[in-house]
């Protein structure tokens, strides 16, 4: 859980889940109706698409700054990956 990988997960799952419990809560007023509801759908995509698209740096210099706080391994990027296991 102290891995670079997990850390990076958590950030962008909270990203993630913030955008949705906002889709969510609207959905469940009682004053909700279909047309608004396909609008709030279509912001929402349009948010996650932005994200997609625009915070990978942000995010990335969220979760290394945390790595840095809390003393873990940060993942360098230009390092050869190596495959655990045996060769095919």
């Amino acid at each position: 859980m102290e891995s670079f990988n997990f850390v990076f997960m958590l950030h962008c799952l909270r990203r993630i889940l913030a955008v949705t419990n906002e889709f969510s809560q609207a959905l469940q007023r009682k004053d909700q109706d279909i047309e608004n509801a396909m609008s709030l759908l279509k912001t929402s995509n349009e948010r996650f698409k932005m994200m997609r698209e625009n915070d990978l740096e942000s995010l990335l210099e969220e979760v290394s700054s945390f790595c840095i706080k809390h003393d873990f391994d940060i993942l360098n990027i230009d390092d050869e990956y190596k495959l655990r296991g045996r060769s095919r």
